[in-house]
């Protein structure tokens, strides 16, 4: 399967909120997340384990949608742009514009590194 399949598989996937799926069928045992301004989480479980945190503490998801994709087939690279508008108890309202930037490996990522912009925040 290329890479843009497996993009295009992965973000219908995290539309209907199967996001642990996602991190079962498309990160590597060994992926790394770098999330900009924060400590690298390194192998899938650490990201998943992130990934739960966060949605216990959510108590409205607002909205939630991919705005652009682009895929480098050759150098085996794909990014998403996102935009999502939450509540969580801790953060208060949020509306963040994210790009993740993925380096692709026998079928899953083993590299992403996540760059997220505040548009707005209300606590």
């Amino acid at each position: 399967m290329s890479i843009k399949a497996d993009v295009e598989n992965m973000n219908a996937m995290s539309l209907q909120g199967k996001w642990k799926e996602v991190l079962e069928k498309y990160y590597a045992d060994n992926a790394v997340r770098k999330i900009s301004g924060l400590v690298p989480l390194v192998g899938r479980e650490m990201i998943r384990e992130q990934g739960e945190d966060f949605i216990k503490g959510c108590t409205e998801f607002t909205s939630f949608e991919i705005k652009a994709v682009a895929v480098d087939e050759e150098n085996n690279v794909s990014m998403v742009e996102m935009s999502q508008e939450w509540t969580h108890k801790f953060y208060g309202h949020i509306r963040q514009a994210l790009v993740f930037v993925q380096r692709w490996r026998d079928g899953k990522i083993y590299e992403e590194s996540l760059y997220v912009m505040q548009e707005r925040a209300n606590n």
